[in-house]
């Protein structure tokens, strides 16, 4: 019974991958690595309740993936101011909903309290 099947051309494939991350190529590669890593290490330590050095990793690992790619950090820039009004709108939703969440509790000890009389 096989759990795993491994390719018969292994080799292949590790040339393959040897040569996406060849040359020029390597630096952008190599690059995403980084970012990548940082910003899983950041998610853990923020996991783990390191909360300054989550964040200093997470951002260190953003602001080596938008330096990659200049057109994308000014794509961000120009977008947001929609994404914070569009934040504040999911903050302004949700603290209405914990108020009415917080009024209907009230309401359901107030109806319990009269019962238990």
């Amino acid at each position: 019974m096989n759990i795993a099947q491994v390719p018969q051309n292994a080799a292949t494939a590790d040339r393959k991958t040897a040569a996406l991350c060849a040359g020029p190529a390597r630096r952008t590669c190599l690059t995403r690595a980084v970012a990548g890593a940082s910003l899983v290490a950041g998610a853990i330590l923020l996991g783990r309740g390191k909360r300054a050095a989550g964040l200093s990793l997470a951002a260190a690992g953003t602001l080596i993936a938008l330096l990659e790619d200049p057109k994308a950090a000014a794509d961000l820039w120009k977008g947001l101011p929609g994404y914070i009004d569009a934040g504040q709108g999911l903050l302004t939703r949700l603290e209405k909903f914990v108020e009415e969440l917080g009024e209907q509790g009230n309401r359901i000890r107030v109806l319990l309290a009269k019962q238990a009389l």
